[in-house]
């Protein structure tokens, strides 16, 4: 880092001296960029050997999706900005930190696309589930939009592609099933709940 930032100043200083010929400024930028070249190499080589052997365990259709970061997260990893060889040793030793990251990645794309496809069918959610709303097995529990918004017979409507139509009818199936629903609602509360006491329980000990 030291003889970047030498080079660096050097070029600088040189630069805002008129009387400094073409070829030495010339010169100078050439080593400045043959020596950045020489530390991006091995980082960009790095790089592509741990998306390589991230696709190895079954990562590539992450790493190739239009929307994902994955690659950009990757790149900026303090653990792959290294201008060091790629070794099996080393790979083992960051092989869980790099997967937990993928599954991050993955879950932040998925929670965004997700977000974007609800606010263009915004409307039509709102409408069908205000609908679901006023059956009785929702009323019975005080349900609101969005317990039924974020449950997975819901999201799974919503997330289809693009060039499938959303309307309210996509959700005559959801009114069938949505006794199931509430009652897996329920017990997913309770189990919380249960979860919150056996906390409060420890804590107290």
């Amino acid at each position: 880092m030291r003889w970047r930032c030498s080079l660096a100043s050097k070029y600088c200083a040189c630069k805002r001296r008129s009387s400094m010929p073409l070829s030495v400024l010339h010169g100078l930028k050439k080593e400045v960029q043959s020596r950045r070249d020489e530390r991006e190499e091995p980082q960009e080589e790095r790089l592509q050997d741990i998306m390589s052997r991230l696709r190895a365990l079954g990562w590539g259709p992450e790493l190739d999706c239009p929307g994902s970061r994955c690659s950009w997260v990757l790149r900026e990893h303090k653990q792959v900005r290294v201008a060091r060889k790629m070794t099996d040793r080393v790979w083992q030793n960051m092989c869980d930190d790099m997967v937990r990251l993928m599954e991050q990645t993955r879950k932040d794309r998925v929670a965004s696309e997700y977000q974007r496809k609800v606010s263009r069918r915004w409307n039509v959610l709102k409408a069908a589930v205000r609908t679901l709303l006023q059956r009785p097995d929702a009323r019975a529990c005080s349900l609101e939009l969005g317990d039924i918004a974020l449950m997975p017979e819901v999201r799974e409507i919503m997330c289809v592609p693009e060039d499938i139509a959303v309307d309210e009818t996509s959700f005559v199936a959801v009114h069938d099933q949505l006794g199931d629903m509430v009652e897996r609602w329920q017990r997913g509360v309770c189990d919380e709940l249960r979860a919150l006491v056996v906390q409060a329980r420890g804590a107290d000990a």
